[in-house]
């Protein structure tokens, strides 16, 4: 089942969210230890930001690695809009936000479905996400 939030995945940002999904599921199948600095910083926060389209005056007041998109995943909905007002977000940008959110953490469980040994190489990811 969906939530009321969640957009249609077959229109472009149901594509988006699906996206965001499947880099999230690779990158939680490399072992931490095998992670390089490039698959940490994936998926970008920038990017999703740019999608729920936060304010650059919003975004511009985080420091560089100081939010990830697991990070907010793992907040409430209280959490995350606390957290965004720090940096100037409006009470729409939070909803927006928790929305997209919302979407998100769908979309990785339907797609992690049951789990099984799913440790991978990180030469692997690599592999797969130019493909993608």
């Amino acid at each position: 089942m969906s939530s009321p939030h969640c957009i249609d995945p077959s229109c472009f940002q149901g594509k988006l969210v699906k996206y965001f999904s499947r880099q999230l599921s690779c990158k939680c199948k490399v072992a931490l230890e095998e992670r390089s600095v490039e698959l940490e910083d994936f998926p970008r926060l920038g990017h999703w930001f740019r999608i729920v389209n936060l304010r650059k005056e919003v975004t511009q007041e985080m420091s560089p690695g100081e939010l990830t998109l697991e990070g907010l995943l793992e907040l409430s909905e209280e959490q995350v809009c606390e957290l965004l007002q720090k940096f100037g977000a409006n009470e729409e940008e939070c909803a927006r936000l928790n929305a997209s959110l919302s979407c998100l953490r769908n979309a990785h469980q339907l797609g992690e479905g049951p789990r099984r040994n799913t440790q991978i190489s990180s030469h692997r990811y690599t592999h797969y996400h130019s493909n993608i």
